[in-house]
């Protein structure tokens, strides 16, 4: 993070990188019975049980700018890489924002 002044006004910039590793079980439910008639009574049967790893690495920038005392402006972007052993949850992901701030 870094602090500077721009027209009299505080500002602030902060970049950041964020690392999450995720481990957990991923269970498939099936069916006993081609027609699944009650779930309560136990129609259902486990399958599968897999372990499922999930990596994220992810970058974020924002700006956040004076306008006086009291209120601030704050746009913000990040962008994430999400990977997993699921070929399916494998995804990139784009935020951005713009936040008004008032400080008292």
């Amino acid at each position: 993070m870094h602090r500077f002044t721009l027209a009299g006004e505080e500002n602030r910039l902060r970049f950041g990188w964020r690392y999450e590793d995720r481990e957990y079980e991923e269970v498939t439910v099936t069916s006993t019975s081609p027609v699944l008639t009650d779930p309560l009574t136990g129609d259902l049967t486990e399958r599968s049980s897999n372990e499922r790893a999930d990596k994220a690495r992810i970058l974020e920038a924002s700006w956040r700018i004076g306008l006086n005392k009291v209120f601030s402006v704050e746009p913000s972007v990040s962008w994430g890489q999400y990977t997993s052993n699921v070929d399916s949850a494998d995804y990139d992901k784009t935020v951005a924002g713009v936040t008004l701030r008032a400080d008292f």
